[in-house]
């Protein structure tokens, strides 16, 4: 189960990134079919009941559609672990300007720091 679920992280970080920068968007379709594999793996196994998840489509699913499915899948395969952990912030989040749009933002960026633990 390690290994599916290290799969689909890495799909969905892939997903992620993609979608964020636009790069690697022809391989949406390779991403898609190794979704696929391990759904049809997982529900042959037992792990995920049959129909609980659907395929997605090669043809037509972009990187988003794969990051979302990814981790949804994952998250079913998780046992009560807990709370889901937040994804990492940016490195060195830096806003510029002296806006009272950005002193806000300032603020909760700041206020985010000294409350969440950092993983």
């Amino acid at each position: 189960m390690k290994q599916a679920k290290r799969l689909l992280r890495a799909l969905s970080d892939l997903a992620r990134e993609s979608s964020l920068t636009g790069s690697l968007q022809k391989g949406a379709r390779a991403g898609v079919r190794q979704y696929n594999g391990l759904l049809n793996h997982l529900s042959e196994t037992g792990a995920v009941p049959e129909g609980l998840f659907s395929h997605l489509n090669e043809d037509e699913d972009s990187f988003d559609e794969l990051g979302v499915a990814c981790i949804l899948l994952n998250a079913y395969l998780d046992e009560d672990d807990g709370p889901l952990p937040l994804p990492p912030a940016p490195p060195n989040m830096v806003l510029h300007g002296d806006s009272e749009e950005l002193r806000e933002l300032r603020e909760l960026r700041d206020l985010l720091r000294e409350r969440l633990p950092v993983t």
